[in-house]
């Protein structure tokens, strides 16, 4: 139908993004942010807001796909051809705690209903999770964490308990418990105080972090710019991205 085809319409946007016209309907609350919304916010930081840093935004997609590659030559094949490596500065991966990649984040299907980052450093070979509902996704965070070690080595001390910090995101009956070495700090990030608002703290937190970088900060000394500015950049976030999608359409537009 012309509805549906409106609705599904295509927007002129970065090569590596696919974007349509019903990505845009989720920047009004309470919907939650897709993987379409954010890896264009993730490409937007890699090429407008940080393209002479040598950081590595990676997309949702691709993070999900390397959480769930279980043969290490087609993994590596993955991590060589997406410049996932030592050399650069900063990486950032959204962490989703969907099984299924094509419903990542929907409402209609229950796949995936929360949101975190996950941030390599490489000066102190170190993952960093960042999780504003109370460590929710750390588990999928290690899981991601440890499917790079191989590529990402880490410096991290033994850890002799499960670091998820919020009983309310364990399932019923589950408890703490000892475990292997843990490869993942689980840092103080700032908190949603709404159901939806993940991918808003994720991209906010990215780029502050991103930021702080560029001003000489470590993430693990970050602690105090996240809690000054993330919040306030998070409740501003949709209105931000659906500029610089405008911007970038707009752009687009006058290349084609």
């Amino acid at each position: 139908s012309v509805c549906h085809s409106e609705w599904m319409s295509a927007i002129p946007t970065f090569d590596a993004v696919e974007l349509y016209s019903s990505d845009l309907a989720l920047c009004k609350p309470p919907h939650y942010l897709n993987d379409n919304l954010v890896g264009f916010a993730f490409e937007y930081f890699q090429q407008k807001l940080f393209p002479e840093e040598n950081f590595l935004f990676l997309h949702p997609g691709a993070a999900f796909v390397i959480g769930i590659e279980d043969d290490p030559e087609d993994l590596m094949d993955i991590l060589k051809a997406r410049g996932v490596s030592t050399d650069k500065k900063l990486i950032f991966f959204p962490v989703n705690n969907a099984t299924n990649n094509v419903h990542m984040m929907s409402s209609k299907t229950g796949q995936g209903s929360h949101w975190s980052l996950l941030v390599y450093d490489s000066a102190s070979a170190t993952f960093y999770h960042f999780d504003s509902y109370g460590g929710c996704n750390y588990r999928n965070a290690t899981r991601l964490a440890r499917k790079l070690e191989a590529t990402l080595p880490t410096t991290v001390p033994s850890s002799s308990k499960d670091q998820t910090s919020d009983s309310k995101c364990k399932p019923k009956g589950s408890h703490t418990h000892r475990s292997k070495r843990q490869p993942v700090v689980e840092a103080k990030s700032p908190q949603q105080t709404n159901g939806y608002h993940c991918a808003d703290y994720l991209l906010s937190t990215a780029r502050a972090l991103a930021q702080t970088a560029t001003e000489g900060i470590a993430v693990k000394d970050s602690g105090k710019q996240l809690h000054e500015h993330v919040p306030k950049a998070a409740s501003q976030l949709r209105g931000d991205l659906l500029k610089w999608i405008k911007a970038i359409e707009e752009e687009m537009s006058k290349k084609s």
